[in-house]
């Protein structure tokens, strides 16, 4: 017979800064995370249901410039409305994987965003094999956000995308940084946590054979200790920064901008946490001084 699937939204907005205090990630890892947004990288969060990886990109979201134009592609809306915050926003609602007849598709509307120019994209809940095909599409036709999907591991990730999607290595590399994410029960509480979050090494492309994970761990989640621990002496030598260097950019300017990022954020752990508004206000008035500074 009929059932019924009840799927209760959340709307409380989280801040990159709520979700530090609560331990979901380190102030580094927010700051490398955001440093990567601010460079307009490709990010995929992934993990198993209810593990908090919308939080996260909404969280993200909100860390974006405020002349960004933006673009949203999801079934269910989860995203944020920030246009009360001055934020030039289109959000696309498509129909769910599940609807048979659907006549608003969410591979076809990636493809469309080609033609609308947006700064940063995001996309919610990439299902299939369409789904991940178009994204690959729009990434080597140089769009630019975040992303998440559902995996258990991002060794599994990678495999799928790579045997089981038909996705080149060549097509990955235009990912900067996989975040896994894990759900916990401790007792009767639930905690989240980014487990990991790793960098798609392009030297080890080079090499590879199809069934080798071209991934560096950069950051690792500590369970026994519930800490989030730095796996390379030095973040900057990341490969995901290294590939910015690699176009460009200044390898002492990006390492200044970590620097004033993990600054920022230590200055706001330190008062009460802000609203959103507040949040936004503050990061605005953040970017147009490392914009005059030359650092973004």
């Amino acid at each position: 017979g009929p059932s019924l699937d009840l799927r209760k939204v959340k709307h409380r907005c989280y801040t990159i800064v709520d979700l530090i205090l609560d331990n979901l990630l380190s102030l580094e890892e927010a700051a490398f995370l955001i440093l990567h947004v601010l460079n307009r990288r490709n990010i995929i969060i992934c993990g198993e249901p209810g593990t908090g990886k919308t939080t996260l990109m909404n969280a993200l979201d909100l860390c974006t410039p405020k002349n960004w134009r933006k673009i949203y592609v999801e079934d269910i809306v989860e995203s944020l409305d920030q246009r009360s915050q001055g934020r030039h926003q289109l959000r696309l609602c498509v129909e769910p994987f599940e609807v048979k007849d659907k006549t608003r598709r969410k591979s076809i509307e990636m493809i469309k965003l080609l033609h609308r120019t947006p700064d940063w994209v995001c996309l919610g809940e990439l299902q299939s094999k369409e789904h991940f095909k178009a994204l690959f599409h729009a990434i080597a036709a140089g769009l630019r956000g975040v992303h998440t999907c559902h995996a258990s591991s991002v060794f599994g990730l990678i495999k799928r995308l790579l045997l089981h999607y038909n996705i080149s290595q060549e097509d990955l590399s235009d990912v900067d940084l996989v975040v896994y994410m894990v759900k916990c029960y401790k007792g009767s509480r639930i905690i989240r946590r980014v487990a990991e979050i790793w960098a798609v090494d392009q030297r080890k492309m080079k090499s590879a054979s199809l069934l080798d994970i071209p991934l560096s761990l950069i950051f690792k989640w500590n369970a026994e200790k519930d800490s989030h621990e730095a796996l390379l002496d030095d973040i900057l030598k990341s490969p995901s920064i290294l590939k910015l260097v690699g176009l460009g950019n200044s390898y002492d300017m990006l390492g200044r901008e970590y620097e004033e990022l993990k600054g920022f954020l230590k200055s706001l752990l330190s008062d009460p946490p802000l609203d959103v508004e507040s949040f936004v206000k503050a990061f605005d008035n953040f970017t147009q001084r490392l914009a005059k500074e030359g650092m973004y």
